[in-house]
C-alpha cells in the first residue's frame, strides 16, 4: 500500500503514506464497533436473564408455594418478552452496520460507478399522430 502511493506520486507520496494508515485505522475501528454490537448484545441478555431471575426469587418470597408458581410463569414471560427484544434489535443492528460498512466505507474504495443510470420503474410514451382512415 506504501510503495504503491511512493511509486504512483513519486517523492509526495513519501508523505501521504500517513493518510492510508489513517484509513486503515479508521476501517478497524468500524469492524470493532460491530464487535461492540455483540458485546452490548451479550451484556443485555445477561441483565435481562438476572432480572427475570429476580422477578422469580421476589414473588417466590411472598409465598412460598403460589409465589413460586406466579413468579415462574413471570419469570418465563419477562425473559423470553426481553430476549426476543436483545435478539430481534441486535440482529438489525448488525445487519445494517455490517451494510453500512460494506455500502459506505469500502464500497467506494474499488467500484467505479461509470453505467448508465438506473431508473426503476419508468415508462416511455412516444407521441406520434396516425395518419390515415380509421375505422
Amino acid at each position: 500500500m506504501i510503495a504503491g502511493t511512493v511509486k504512483s506520486l513519486g517523492g509526495v507520496g513519501l508523505f501521504m503514506w500517513i493518510f492510508n494508515i489513517t484509513g486503515l485505522l479508521g476501517d478497524v475501528l468500524s469492524y470493532s464497533r460491530i464487535a461492540g454490537l455483540g458485546i452490548a448484545t451479550y451484556v443485555m441478555a445477561v441483565n435481562f436473564n438476572k432480572l427475570s431471575l429476580g422477578v422469580y426469587e421476589y414473588f417466590s418470597s411472598l409465598a412460598p408455594l403460589v409465589g413460586s408458581v406466579l413468579g415462574l410463569v413471570l419469570m418465563l414471560v419477562v425473559a423470553i418478552f426481553m430476549n426476543m427484544f436483545n435478539i430481534v434489535f441486535g440482529t438489525i443492528g448488525g445487519f445494517v452496520h455490517s451494510m453500512r460498512l460494506c455500502f459506505v466505507e469500502f464500497l467506494p474504495k474499488w467500484y467505479d460507478g461509470n453505467g448508465r443510470e438506473f431508473t426503476p420503474f419508468t415508462l416511455k410514451i412516444e407521441k406520434h399522430i396516425a395518419l390515415g382512415k380509421m375505422r
